[in-house]
């Protein structure tokens, strides 16, 4: 495999960007990509720490028309995608959002969470906390464990490999118990360790626990200090089961952020000039070592899955609902994927690896294609969400409703008030929660709108009116689910709220207010 530290062109890519050195001088209406970086055409050795560079897919020895054709067929058949990122030789060539979705906003990732638990189990062994025959009891000798002698020899590599023999396959509960690890623990053995691959959020989860326990740091620290501090990766948030990070499926992040995972494996767990993950361990994880393939026809390394596709070795991180992060070694290239999917249709997304591979036609750059570049960013240009607001579907009277602040009843949420304003298309509805406030713009059913706030992060809105009630659907864009409230008034000058809430499910909460006379 080849090592992926990135170098200066040859001479004669150097003269095809010479020829459009329009794209950095500012002469070019495709100067700056929809999120405002820059596009390079001087092609220097980096890595995105502090920012990405974007990049002309010719410039990599991509051709920007094939391209056109992979994001036309995106569209086309993934209608729940929420993002796809293309980068070689470390750049973006190109990059979509779609309902609402930027950049800047992080989605639960749900099991890619298990290839990035793998990097930390790396990390922990090479620091000498674990090793690969580290077995349970070793770690969890204080522990009491149902058939200890039967764990005995199940070992941190079995649990990396899937291996483990315990008897669970998936338990949606974990979220719920009291003691999620001492469940795990306690767990059948239901045939010796490596017997046969057995896809269990168990076995990632006991990874969790293990470096957690032999390193004496919190997995969420040890995390944030070894891995996302040396990348630059902030805007991360790692759910924990009874203080311990959730191994299989806790992590959310930014599409970006993805990106500089699948580019570190590719720089084999070098990261600008450190070595992060140690190289034997990027190549153990995605390695073809595991004879018997896998629930999704792939082969399984450590928490990662490797398949050949278009005669190329491609490695990915795949998530529930279609998050993926692929890796194609030998030709510099990474693909980000996050959606919103039911589980039924998560495993289509990879069959969009080919036509990302056929778009490489050059390891060096090609001739710049000016009209199929202009097209390929006009296509990528985001979805707007510009429809008509709500303010417009409201009876004469709701628009009192402006400037009304109702003191909120003791409640769950410790929110303490809830105002609503109004401007010529949208309402603001504003939760006071201490000193924070969430100021969140309602949308229509034919135009809905996307706020961002620190007390419920991203939301996508819209809602109508119904008799005495304001209807609002709000998606949780950041953790992938749906609530809804109804917000029924009392009164003739609406001087009582009651906010029914209901999530998608099938959990209610109301709380009351009265309206606050100043």
């Amino acid at each position: 495999m080849k090592r992926r530290i990135y170098t200066l062109l040859s001479l004669s890519a150097l003269l095809v960007f010479t020829a459009c050195e329009n794209i950095s001088t500012g002469s070019s209406s495709n100067e700056y990509g929809p999120y405002g970086e820059k596009y390079f055409s001087e092609q220097d050795s980096y890595f995105p720490t502090e920012e990405w560079r974007l990049a002309t897919p010719e410039s990599q020895g991509m051709d920007s028309g094939k391209l056109i054709d992979v994001f036309s067929e995106l569209d086309d058949y993934y209608s729940n995608l929420h993002s796809a990122i293309i980068i070689r030789n470390g750049y973006i060539v190109a990059e979509k959002y779609h309902k609402g979705y930027t950049p800047e906003i992080k989605q639960w990732i749900y099991s890619v969470t298990k290839s990035i638990m793998s990097s930390l189990a790396g990390i922990a062994v090479d620091k000498e906390h674990l090793h690969l025959d580290t077995s349970l009891t070793d770690v969890f000798s204080d522990y009491s464990l149902e058939s200890p002698k039967e764990k005995q020899d199940i070992t941190l590599e079995h649990l990396l490999k899937m291996r483990s023999g315990l008897e669970l396959r998936y338990n949606r509960n974990y979220f719920s118990l009291e003691d999620p690890l001492q469940f795990m623990l306690d767990l059948p053995v239901k045939e010796e360790p490596d017997s046969s691959y057995n896809y269990s959020g168990a076995d990632s989860h006991l990874i969790s626990a293990m470096i957690q326990e032999t390193s004496n740091t919190r997995t969420v620290d040890f995390a944030q200090r070894y891995l996302f501090d040396p990348l630059h990766i902030e805007n991360v948030y790692f759910t924990e089961l009874n203080g311990i990070a959730a191994g299989s499926n806790g992590l959310a992040m930014t599409p970006r952020d993805m990106g500089k995972i699948g580019l570190l494996y590719l720089n084999n767990g070098n990261w600008d000039g450190e070595q992060v993950v140690p190289e034997s361990w990027i190549e153990a994880s995605t390695e073809t070592t595991i004879l018997d393939e896998t629930l999704y026809d792939s082969h399984y390394g450590y928490q990662w899955y490797v398949d050949t596709i278009e005669d190329e070795t491609v490695y990915y991180a795949q998530g529930a609902y279609g998050q993926y992060i692929a890796v194609m070694p030998d030709l510099d290239l990474v693909t980000v994927f996050t959606s919103g999917y039911s589980p039924s249709e998560r495993s289509s997304l990879p069959r969009m690896f080919a036509p990302i591979i056929q778009s490489v036609i050059s390891d060096t750059s090609i001739e710049e294609n000016e009209e199929k570049w202009t097209a390929l960013s006009e296509y990528l240009q985001p979805e707007a969400l510009n429809g008509e607001g709500i303010v417009n579907h409201l009876p004469v009277n709701v628009k009192e409703l402006d400037g009304n602040r109702y003191n909120l009843e003791p409640n769950d949420y410790k929110w303490d008030e809830i105002t609503f304003t109004f401007n010529d298309d949208d309402m603001i509805l504003s939760i006071l929660e201490g000193d924070k406030i969430a100021e969140i713009l309602i949308g229509s059913k034919s135009g809905p709108r996307v706020s961002h706030n620190e007390i419920i992060g991203a939301v996508r809105s819209e809602g109508e009116w119904k008799e005495d009630s304001l209807y609002i659907d709000f998606d949780r864009m950041e953790y992938l689910y749906s609530l809804s409230w109804e917000l029924t008034f009392k009164g003739e000058d609406f001087e009582r709220l009651i906010l029914t809430e209901r999530i998608s499910y099938d959990e209610e909460t109301v709380i009351e207010g009265e309206i606050s006379i100043d």
